[in-house]
């Protein structure tokens, strides 16, 4: 069994509490759209909760009560920044790297950027 929660469009998830503690079934999290899942806190003790972050969202929060520290078997969060079928071409001579990200996601709005553990 899988839990999937597919967030597009403009605060499709905003302020949204995903408590996925005491489930069985492996978690896929989708933001799929800038906004679309600001302020989403998400609790999980579960392992393999998987988040995409595939747009900026602000203020996401991701809680593991249980792991990393005294158990790290526990639960494993895995979190790919960026839509996997989008790629950037980084020049040799085409300025930084930060340059680069700016003009392709705007200033500050990378997709994992604003994301908490």
């Amino acid at each position: 069994d899988e839990f999937q929660l597919i967030c597009s469009g403009v605060s499709a998830c905003e302020e949204l509490v995903v408590n996925l503690t005491s489930i069985a079934a492996e978690s896929v999290i989708y933001c799929n759209s800038e906004t679309s899942c600001d302020s989403l806190h998400i609790a999980t003790d579960h392992p393999y909760t998987t988040l995409y972050m595939n747009r900026f969202s602000a203020g996401v929060e991701i809680r593991n009560p249980e792991g990393y520290i005294s158990e790290p078997e526990v639960a494993e969060v895995n979190l790919f920044c960026g839509d996997p079928d989008e790629y950037l071409q980084f020049s040799a001579y085409g300025g930084s790297a930060q340059t680069v990200l700016n003009n392709y996601y705007g200033s500050g709005k990378y997709p994992c950027g604003s994301v908490t553990f």
